[in-house]
């Protein structure tokens, strides 16, 4: 190209040069053009594969119920879910440490598939497959199992859990006496399982593949039936606190009896103006009660007599009795003053041993045996024989002969007269000294020394028996005399 300058000269152009310059720009665009498309087109190619292959694999980052799924086809998904149940075990846990863990194998579980792994796949856009490079989507499924209900119930019975040695009943709140007042026992819960709920519980967690079952949010231990807010409760206590605030517990030996609100609160009769107040005609009859059940006085009592025959001693003079007037006194004091006592009864009368049940010996193993069938005398101390000896005992009539029962020694005098009942002529029917006398009976008869006469044991008491003594020789009357106290029993009997 030619350009004229002003003074007249010609320039030329350098238009070669620039045409250099504008065909490599444009080869640059084209090198540009040329690999975007084939970006482009490789990018289209593989979002199109992505596409496609996403139309039947899940997508990057999938998980469900915590599982890597991504690239998987539904049925390989629900492979590798069913390949975990297999692998399965969930622990049962309850109260006080209770633990037991149930495996796949126990109870026969295997996963059933139920549709909600290919629901899961249909929301999965594919059109939409890399944007899962950007995020990590994780799914929930209810897991579907299946699982043997036989195998389930002979596991459960095998592992020991319902055995009675291994759980505690229930118990409910009560009523108890503390410092002056009544007040709520606590219930206490126990362990004891209900098998039905627990087959129930441990089955659901089961199906739907919980990896810890707990038995009490279940509800499946059987509950006390009186709460410790029970109304019911609440409004007894009210009225134990208001009318018999008070406890005895009375120890029989081995044995107690307690007395408190529980028994005492029907001795309360409601007046008038709708008051309640001690009805002593009520508290009588309940110590008449007691007293028959403890006292052994004047009770029939099996005895095994040293011939080896067992009988039945009653009546005498000898056994435990209670002051009914002194507990009476006892316990309305103790009312009032809410008094919480743990003592034995009151007794008019003491026995060596104390028994409970009614026929059993009280005079424990010291005692006299007195056979009047063989006309002996038998004398134990701590259940061995110490000495024995013949006797003669009472005449076989109405008025002399020597009573039977259950006696003890009143008391002991020595030396003794002894003297019957005062006759018309104004002297008594007897009148004798002896060395060793050991009174038994009230009515008079007791042991003793009696040297008139010639022989004991054998038949002699048929003619020339006693008025209602037992007569012994003298050393044998002398060596029970310093060997037997007061107190100690005699058993007398034919």
């Amino acid at each position: 190209m030619k350009h004229i300058l002003d003074n007249g000269d010609v320039a030329i152009a350098a238009t070669g040069k620039s045409n250099e310059v504008d065909s490599s720009g444009m080869a640059i665009w084209k090198v540009i053009l040329l690999v975007a498309s084939a970006v482009i087109l490789c990018a289209a190619a593989v979002y199109a594969c992505g596409v496609f292959y996403f139309t039947t694999h899940f997508g990057f980052n999938t998980t469900i119920d915590g599982r890597n799924v991504t690239f998987l086809t539904v049925d390989q998904a629900e492979d590798r879910i069913a390949l975990n149940a297999n692998n399965f075990e969930m622990n049962v846990i309850g109260r006080e440490g209770l633990s037991l863990n149930v495996t796949a194998q126990d109870v026969g579980l295997r996963y059933s598939p139920d549709g909600q792994v290919r629901a899961i796949f249909r929301t999965q856009d594919p059109l939409l497959w890399p944007t899962r490079l950007l995020h990590q989507p994780n799914s929930a499924t209810t897991p579907s199992f299946k699982f043997d209900t036989m195998k389930l119930s002979d596991f459960l019975q095998s592992s020991g859990i319902f055995l009675p040695e291994n759980m505690r009943p229930p118990a409910n709140a009560y009523p108890t006496f503390e410092n002056g007042a009544w007040v709520v026992f606590d219930a206490d819960p126990g362990t004891t399982l209900s098998e039905q709920e627990t087959f129930r519980a441990v089955a659901d967690s089961l199906v739907t593949g919980q990896l810890v079952c707990d038995l009490d949010s279940f509800d499946c231990y059987v509950e006390p039936s009186i709460s410790n807010d029970d109304p019911g409760l609440i409004a007894q206590i009210g009225e134990f606190n208001q009318y018999a605030p008070f406890e005895i517990t009375y120890v029989f030996g081995d044995v107690t009896e307690t007395l408190d609100a529980f028994v005492a609160i029907d001795w309360f009769t409601t007046k008038a103006d709708g008051t309640k107040s001690l009805n002593m005609d009520l508290l009588d009859a309940w110590l008449k009660d007691f007293c028959k059940r403890y006292d052994t006085l004047g009770t029939d009592r099996t005895f095994t007599t040293t011939r080896g025959d067992v009988i039945t001693l009653g009546a005498g003079n000898y056994g435990w009795q209670i002051d009914r007037a002194a507990e009476r006194k006892a316990i309305i004091s103790a009312i009032a003053n809410q008094s919480s006592e743990t003592r034995e009864p009151y007794y008019l009368q003491q026995a060596a041993v104390r028994t409970t049940e009614l026929g059993v010996p009280d005079w424990g193993n010291t005692y006299i045996e007195i056979d009047q069938t063989n006309q002996k005398l038998y004398y134990y101390v701590d259940g061995q024989l110490s000495m024995s000896c013949d006797v003669i005992t009472g005449l076989p009539t109405p008025r002399w002969t020597t009573p039977c029962g259950v006696f003890n020694i009143i008391y002991k005098s020595s030396p003794a007269r002894l003297r019957g009942p005062i006759q018309e002529d104004g002297n008594p029917l007897w009148d004798a000294n002896v060395t060793y006398w050991m009174l038994v009976t009230p009515s008079g008869a007791g042991m003793h020394d009696a040297s008139w006469q010639p022989w004991f044991g054998g038949n002699r008491y048929m003619w020339g028996g006693s008025h209602g003594c037992i007569n012994m020789p003298y050393y044998r009357a002398q060596e029970l005399y310093r060997s037997a106290d007061v107190g100690t029993p005699v058993l007398i009997y034919w």
